[in-house]
């Protein structure tokens, strides 16, 4: 989350290696832009409130729930959190949204 913005990925791994740790095999690894359920949306936003934060990575580890229903849990926030390279592989204007944050005065 960058000031209200949301940039969603999620991080698809394609090797035994990567299912453990995504790190081990970036080659393995597919992207995918999505919107979060809004339960999650409402969560983070509720999150970064609490705390008075204009930036945070949030990580999630998704699953199948009841009845085939996708479950979020909630891993970390990370408010130093690196961008660039999902930025990269999506083209989401991740640093732009840092940019106005900074124009605008709203990252204190």
């Amino acid at each position: 989350m960058i000031g209200s913005r949301v940039f969603t990925v999620a991080i698809h791994a394609h090797s035994s290696e990567a299912k453990v740790d995504f790190r081990s095999d970036y080659s393995s690894l597919a992207y995918e832009v999505l919107d979060p359920p809004q339960h999650v949306l409402e969560g983070i936003r509720a999150y970064v409130d609490t705390f008075g934060l204009a930036y945070a990575c949030f990580d999630f580890a998704v699953g199948s729930g009841p009845e085939g229903s996708e479950t979020f849990w909630f891993l970390e926030a990370n408010c130093r959190g690196q961008h660039g390279w999902l930025e990269q592989q999506t083209s989401l204007p991740m640093s732009a949204a840092i940019a106005e944050l900074f124009i605008d005065g709203d990252c204190a």
